[in-house]
């Protein structure tokens, strides 16, 4: 006695019985046997040739995957040298600002002091109205 169900087979005497369907009432069910001892050999070892195979594609060879990733390798790098650069710079900034942060009020108020509109001009721009720039 054995019990045949979804992939549960029974090997009995180089048979192999498994089930193919049920019936709908679930009282009964259709087997389907199987007695090809080369030919299930062949397809296993064509299935351990095909897994041979890809992992074969994936460590060696020109394959795409290879190329795929060497481009990522090379992005990698050029990502990393970019980082530093950025690092290196902004370092540079920043060690610049702190070196000749003496007395930064007395650098901004003589800016802005160089740069200043005279009032008369200030006034005039305060009188323009929307009209007298779109020219109506």
């Amino acid at each position: 006695d054995h019990d045949i169900y979804m992939n549960h087979i029974l090997n009995h005497r180089g048979y192999r019985f498994f089930q193919a369907s049920f019936d709908p009432d679930e009282k009964g069910t259709i087997l389907s046997v199987n007695h090809d001892f080369w030919g299930t050999w062949i397809t296993y070892v064509g299935y351990f040739l095909l897994y041979i195979g890809l992992l074969g594609i994936l460590f060696f060879g020109k394959t795409r995957f290879k190329s795929l990733s060497t481009q990522l390798e090379k992005i990698r790098v050029k990502k990393a040298s970019l980082s530093a650069i950025t690092l290196l710079f902004g370092l540079s900034m920043y060690a610049q600002t702190h070196l000749h942060e003496k007395d930064e009020s007395q650098n901004i108020d003589s800016l802005l002091i160089r740069q200043a509109v005279p009032i008369t001009h200030a006034d005039k721009f305060g009188k323009l109205s929307f009209k007298t720039w779109v020219g109506a």
